[in-house]
């Protein structure tokens, strides 16, 4: 009997571990996704931005930016400086469950600002991958 109790213990633990890891895997990815988000759209990598991104979002993402060439030299000379000097942190995560958007709160430090911006990545998981989805 006691061998009994101590089999379901140590199964109950096997199943508990199993479980608070698959959570801590999911908020890897989406933090990770997020990170990479934030860090290639802040140095204006809109290429790599994109690439971590739902193919819905990337084309908008990328559209939006068709006439960056057209801008001025000095102009995104200026835009480069302002965005090196820029910064983000993320402040919370909430993973979704099943097939519910995971969100990531951020707020955002740029020059000429006197306080951090707020932000929200909304990420979908294709498959075992988190994209972003949206950003409000």
């Amino acid at each position: 009997m006691t061998m009994k109790r101590i089999l379901y213990a140590v199964l109950a633990a096997v199943a508990l571990t199993s479980l608070t890891s698959c959570g801590n895997i999911a908020e890897r990815r989406v933090r990770s996704a997020a990170e990479g988000f934030l860090n290639a759209f802040c140095s204006m990598d809109y290429e790599a931005a994109s690439a971590l991104c739902t193919e819905r979002f990337a084309d908008m993402l990328l559209e939006g930016t068709l006439d960056m060439d057209e801008i001025p030299e000095s102009i995104m000379d200026k835009m480069k400086e302002a965005c090196e000097e820029t910064s983000f942190r993320i402040v919370s995560l909430s993973i979704g469950e099943e097939l519910s958007p995971s969100v990531v709160d951020f707020l955002i430090k740029a020059p000429g600002l006197e306080k951090e911006v707020p932000g929200r990545l909304i990420l979908i998981f294709e498959g075992r991958t988190a994209l972003v989805d949206a950003v409000e």
